[in-house]
């Protein structure tokens, strides 16, 4: 697939409110993406949705609609595949990733109530891209990316703050 079809297939699932941003790295470079459904991060997104809502989803595109209906959207901070490099090229398109994703946090129509970060290995960068967004109006939480034995703990605390932003008025949790 080409960058533009990634793109059109986020567009698709962009909400006209985002209240609720999570960034992550950037798409994978073996071709899943998590607006196909087909990714780790989709999939243990879901699971954490499901726990939090305390119901299943029938399938991923059910789970992609629900999320985006309750103002939620996924952005990344390299909008290129990032896994694959060495250390000093990753750090290298991670650092430059902070203006883009800051330009596209501004151009949203709305700022989002909260930003949810999916790597622990970027929180900074996602930080200082926040920082236009006047961050102290803005929560943040921040888990680890759902691979090499993080799973378990990224559902456990993706789930703990979708409670908080449900309790917090910020994310309707009804399934």
């Amino acid at each position: 697939m080409t960058k533009e079809c990634y793109d059109n297939m986020r567009q698709q699932y962009q909400p006209k409110r985002i209240r609720v941003l999570f960034v992550g790295e950037s798409r994978p470079a073996g071709g899943t993406f998590f607006y196909r459904g087909d990714s780790n991060l989709c999939r243990y997104t879901q699971q954490a949705f499901e726990k939090a809502c305390g119901r299943n989803s029938d399938t991923p595109s059910e789970f992609l609609a629900s999320f985006m209906s309750k103002g939620c959207y996924l952005d990344d901070l390299c909008l290129e595949p990032v896994n694959r490099n060495d250390a000093r090229r990753r750090r290298k398109q991670r650092n430059a990733g902070v203006c883009s994703l800051a330009t596209r946090m501004r151009a949203y129509p709305y700022r989002p109530d909260a930003v949810i970060c999916v790597m622990r290995a970027i929180e900074g960068h996602v930080r200082r891209a926040m920082e236009g967004l006047n961050p102290r109006d803005v929560l943040f939480y921040c888990a680890p990316f759902p691979a090499q034995g993080h799973q378990r703990e990224y559902v456990e605390q993706l789930t703990a703050a979708l409670i908080d932003l449900s309790n917090k008025g910020i994310l309707d949790l009804d399934c």
